[in-house]
């Protein structure tokens, strides 16, 4: 019962970011992968130690989901937050590391996951007392 206004603060900043990044952005956008446009533009196929993706790079998914979840523990745990918001960094690095994202759309993803977080933090401290099983919590 304690943690259940994190996991539903947590729910809500993730469908945010689903909705507004993976289903409105990137397909608005459009935007090639970087190992794609160095294949298209000069003609260098670049080795990857991960499966090629079949998705447009910005936003990156994998930095805002992490962003969100790492914003909401630490809004309500510094214990549990402080590693959270480190290994959000640590997945940004990586999506840049992987070749799979350009620097702008890690930067983008990270503000639009920390503002996801915040905002499903708030909505769950706003309107906690109106949901039932939250009371106890």
């Amino acid at each position: 019962p304690k943690t259940r206004k994190i996991g539903l603060g947590m729910g809500f900043a993730l469908i945010m970011g689903l909705l507004v990044c993976n289903v409105t952005l990137k397909p608005m956008i459009a935007r090639i992968r970087p190992y794609d446009f160095q294949e298209q533009e000069f003609g260098i196929l670049i080795n990857l130690l991960i499966d090629r993706q079949h998705d447009f790079a910005f936003p990156s998914g994998h930095t805002i989901a992490s962003f969100e979840a790492a914003t909401v523990l630490l809004k309500n745990s510094k214990k549990m937050g402080i590693p959270a918001m480190i290994l959000a960094v640590i997945i940004a690095f990586s999506r840049l590391y992987l070749y799979v994202h350009y620097p702008t759309d890690v930067i983008a993803s990270i503000i639009l996951g920390t503002a996801f977080g915040i905002l499903g933090n708030w909505i769950v401290k706003k309107y906690a007392h109106k949901v039932p099983f939250l009371k106890t919590a």
